[in-house]
């Protein structure tokens, strides 16, 4: 029995010494994804992004976003319209386009 309870925490140990090395790298390649992508997102907005921006600009509350007859154009996706909604005072196109170097960098960890 207590040959047992030595191997298991034995393997215990094992495998959490090579969770860290695991670990460090994911949180490496995860830190190195959203800085690529928020040193990429320092540029000029592209015309879509204009577009998306100017839209936003005419809405007046939080749920015309879904529901305005103007927002209703081919280039509307509703989580990136509500970002610039919550953030259209900002000018800074980092700003604008956190949302995707986010999402960009979960996409980056769910592929893990």
């Amino acid at each position: 029995m207590a040959k047992r309870r030595h191997a298991k925490k034995a393997l215990a140990v094992a495998s959490a010494s090579r969770s860290l090395p695991v670990g460090l790298l994911l949180g490496t390649l995860l830190t190195t994804s959203l800085l690529i992508r928020l040193l990429a997102s320092r540029g000029d907005l592209w015309l879509d992004e204009i577009l998306s921006v100017e839209l936003v600009r005419n809405l007046t509350r939080p749920w015309d976003v879904v529901f305005a007859t103007e927002a209703q154009v081919d280039n509307n996706h509703v989580l990136n319209t509500s970002w610039l909604y919550l953030f259209r005072y900002w000018s800074y196109p980092v700003v604008q386009r956190l949302h995707s170097a986010i999402a960009g960098t979960i996409s980056v960890a769910s592929a893990y």
